[in-house]
């Protein structure tokens, strides 16, 4: 087992900090274990920027934890905001025909099409989404949307 935690304000600027952590965590794993790293980065990314923009409303004083951990079985992603939680039922289908061309909307939509599973969990005062990639998952791909 293999844990990746770290904390970081809520701005984007430290995007680029978490792609050279991330790429050197999973250097070691990724062609072993069957795990799309790409597609796990961009699910990272998504969750990372819902998490500092929706959820902290990109307060620097709100951090956004992230936690990967790789099983044998499964790398499973955490990542908590200090938000209040929203409602997924209620996003629009990013898929619908008025939707389509409106900016913005579409991460969770990307989210879910990436990983296994992804599940919100929500708190006062904090929002926690769990995405779950199993191992030898293999890519997904974008191309049967």
């Amino acid at each position: 087992m293999y844990r990746l935690y770290f904390s970081i304000p809520s701005q984007t600027s430290f995007l680029t900090g978490i792609e050279a952590v991330y790429k050197q965590f999973m250097s070691n794993f990724a062609e072993e274990s069957g795990l799309c790293s790409e597609e796990i980065f961009l699910a990272i990314v998504e969750g990372v920027v819902n998490a500092m923009k929706h959820g902290n409303a990109e307060d620097p004083q709100k951090n956004v934890d992230v936690e990967l951990l790789l099983t044998e079985e499964a790398l499973h992603i955490t990542i908590k905001d200090r938000g209040n939680g929203f409602y997924p039922e209620a996003l629009a289908d990013p898929m619908h025909p008025d939707n389509i061309t409106i900016p913005g909307g579409r991460g969770i939509f990307l989210m879910k099409r990436l990983m296994d599973s992804v599940e919100y969990q929500f708190a006062p005062g904090q929002t926690v989404l769990e995405m779950k990639k199993a191992r030898r998952g293999g890519c997904h791909g974008m191309e049967n949307s």
